[in-house]
């Protein structure tokens, strides 16, 4: 049964064209407009998929993740996409391992998938796609970066972001932004009552396999285990992929 969120949400995009229709689509890729996305959920959920409202952005937009497995699974994954506005690649990828999960038994497992995080910023990318005029986006509708605003190693200044402002910047406070806090209820609550084993966050850029820690040099607990699951998921693509220590891309960066 669809979230009666979701059915009222999907009939306010009612009647939008595919965006290859106005959008250059032979020169950004075959991607998908939010009109379509919604309709490729419905379609999954028709197919099993439980639909969960995980909150809402700054404009008051639903964001929306898809659940499969047992609900009292005693190991939990989840993955997002679609934090910065415009890394459309990992919301594409997402929707792909959506539906080659969908016939899954999954029998000791819940996997959660919130494949746009950042709706705002994704509605506005969108728009200027079918203006056929393309901007530089990665922030919310506020100008924060959402993946500079969780509460690891958060700071409110980074010398990168004041420079280059177009970035992005990271906000006044860690999780001060709902679509950061939304997310961050979710894996709090999924790790208070199963054992959270996977968070995976799908971007754009670089051809990288990134792994903790973004803002220290260190090393986190469990690095070895997260490089093994990072060797596996490097084989299986067909194009070569690099792992690092996201801090440790190159020096002097830090991804707090």
């Amino acid at each position: 049964m669809s979230h009666p969120r979701f059915k009222e949400h999907l009939s306010l995009f009612e009647g939008i064209p595919p965006l290859a229709e106005e959008a250059r689509i032979d020169r950004i890729g075959p991607y998908h407009g939010y009109s379509e996305q919604l309709l490729r959920w419905r379609q999954l959920i028709q197919e099993g998929a439980r639909p969960l409202l995980i909150g809402e952005s700054v404009l008051g937009n639903p964001i929306f993740g898809l659940e499969w497995g047992p609900e009292d699974a005693t190991n939990t994954s989840i993955a997002l996409g679609g934090i910065h506005a415009m890394e459309w690649i990992g919301i594409e990828v997402l929707y792909k391992v959506m539906q080659g999960i969908r016939h899954e038994a999954l029998s000791d497992r819940r996997i959660i998938m919130v494949p746009i995080v950042n709706v705002d910023g994704f509605l506005k990318v969108e728009k200027d796609l079918r203006a056929r005029k393309p901007r530089f986006r990665r922030a919310n509708a506020r100008g924060i970066d959402l993946n500079r605003n969780w509460p690891s190693h958060f700071r409110s200044f980074n010398l990168i972001p004041a420079l280059l402002p177009f970035l992005g910047r990271s906000g006044p406070a860690p999780m001060s932004e709902p679509e950061v806090t939304a997310v961050m209820h979710l894996i709090e609550k999924s790790a208070a009552t199963t054992h959270l084993d996977h968070v995976l966050s799908m971007h754009s850029f670089g051809k990288m396999i990134l792994l903790p820690y973004g803002g220290r040099w260190s090393r986190p607990e469990g690095f070895d285990d997260m490089l093994e699951c990072a060797k596996k998921v490097q084989e299986s693509f067909h194009e070569k992929y690099t792992i690092r220590q996201c801090s440790r891309w190159f020096p002097g960066f830090f991804a707090r």
